[in-house]
């Protein structure tokens, strides 16, 4: 006979020092990982999950039962299908999980640039698209839990903020080769952009620094005010989108090491990367050869990718962050979190190494698409950096070193990056 001591000394021995214990009828994968997600991503719980019914009766454990099955005194979960839990979120929360988290890649309509439509994602079309609804279920569940069983652990979720830059150019002026110098500078004339015009001599003569050097000034803001800076950069050779300043630039070379002094680094593969997978270790290689460290994080350039390619090639040359997940044309929740999650290969069933980390707002997206202010893009980082906290999730920005600059068409925009910053401060 099992008795509650032995059942719970056996899953102990196991190494998983649970705290909740889920019997459940099924061995889904899918349905498994979503279960980590809700208890031990989102709610800092450490879980086990068994089908036996003895196990789960005679259990010290407080037991959570998944669907159908006795287990005697303890707390059911419905197991809905994806339809049905979608329709009703609260009732089966894993179920509402495991589809939201699958589900964020989009389909039908597509931009210029073959990315997903905002209003043709799941998220737009059921009007969550500006909440963290997948934390929001599982705080609620959490919150039903607490009142049934006794026993369970408080919630273990800390509010974080991570502060990310994409190097779309590197400098504005220098580090260009001379061809593409004088190119530039005769189109400013012949356009009559002299202002432009002042401004590359001075910055070529040394007499002012290069406007999108602001990288310091970027890390001034966000000592303090975040728990990790991310600096991602594009060093793909130029093509017609991909206009950073390469990596012959030995002046570039030696930014990019400052600056791996007080940021990690990531990788912004080139536009075409996503359409022609081996240039990512390609273009991993020669940024890790740059800065002396290995990368291990990643975003798609413009937000471009394919799924499942993308994000497998990623994890196969050992990108363990891909950070390309939110929207390019508002703000908000693209796959309805703002906690960090596993990459699911639903071709193969399996959860993988690569850990997809959301975020909420971008810059550009609110410049360049939404056509906010910069007073009407600060009050609404601020709306969705107070819906993050609600829920203790992970706020993360996407900046550019245009809008750090304060330089011509985004002259105001620095104070949107220092207010966004300081407002998120943990």
């Amino acid at each position: 006979m099992i008795t509650r001591a032995s059942a719970r000394s056996a899953i102990l021995a196991r190494n998983t020092m649970p705290e909740v214990l889920i019997h459940t009828n099924t061995t889904d994968a899918l349905l498994r990982s979503a279960a980590q997600q809700v208890f031990v991503r989102i709610l800092g719980w450490s879980v086990h999950m068994t089908t036996e019914a003895e196990t789960a009766r005679t259990s010290a454990l407080p037991v959570i039962a998944y669907g159908d099955g006795p287990i005697g005194s303890g707390f059911r979960i419905a197991a809905l299908s994806g339809d049905d839990a979608l329709a009703d979120p609260f009732r089966d929360p894993i179920r509402f999980t495991s589809v939201m988290l699958t589900t964020w890649q989009g389909s039908g309509a597509t931009d210029e640039h073959g990315r997903s439509r905002t209003h043709e994602l799941l998220v737009h079309r059921k009007g969550w698209i500006d909440r963290p609804i997948v934390d929001e279920v599982v705080l609620d569940l959490a919150r039903r839990l607490q009142a049934v069983l006794p026993g369970l652990p408080p919630v273990r979720r800390t509010y974080r903020h991570i502060a990310t830059l994409d190097v779309d150019n590197g400098f504005k002026y220098l580090g260009r080769p001379v061809w593409r110098t004088i190119g530039s500078a005769a189109r400013d004339l012949l356009h009559g952009r002299m202002g432009e015009l002042k401004d590359r001599a001075a910055t070529l003569l040394g007499a002012r620094p290069d406007p999108y050097d602001a990288y310091d000034h970027f890390h001034e803001v966000n000592s303090g005010n975040a728990d990790r800076t991310i600096t991602n950069f594009l060093v793909a050779p130029h093509g017609k989108f991909d206009h950073a300043v390469g990596l012959s630039s030995r002046r570039m070379i030696r930014r990019m090491q400052a600056i791996a002094q007080w940021s990690d680094v990531g990788l912004h593969p080139s536009y075409f990367a996503s359409e022609k997978p081996q240039l990512f270790a390609k273009e991993k290689a020669a940024l890790e050869a740059a800065i002396a460290q290995p990368v291990f994080a990643s975003r798609q350039h413009f937000l471009r990718f394919r799924s499942p390619e993308t994000f497998l090639e990623l994890e196969r040359i050992g990108i363990k962050e891909d950070h390309s997940i939110g929207l390019h044309d508002a703000i908000g929740f693209r796959a309805g979190t703002c906690t960090p999650f596993p990459f699911y290969d639903v071709e193969n069933d399996r959860e993988t190494a690569l850990m997809i980390v959301p975020f909420q707002v971008m810059a550009s997206a609110r410049a360049d698409k939404m056509k906010l202010t910069p007073d009407e893009a600060i009050a609404a980082g601020k709306q969705v950096i107070d819906k993050v906290k609600a829920v203790q999730g992970t706020f993360i920005g996407v900046w550019h070193e245009r809008f750090i600059s304060d330089h011509g068409a985004e002259k105001g925009w620095r104070r949107v990056v220092e207010e966004t910053i300081r407002y998120a401060k943990p």
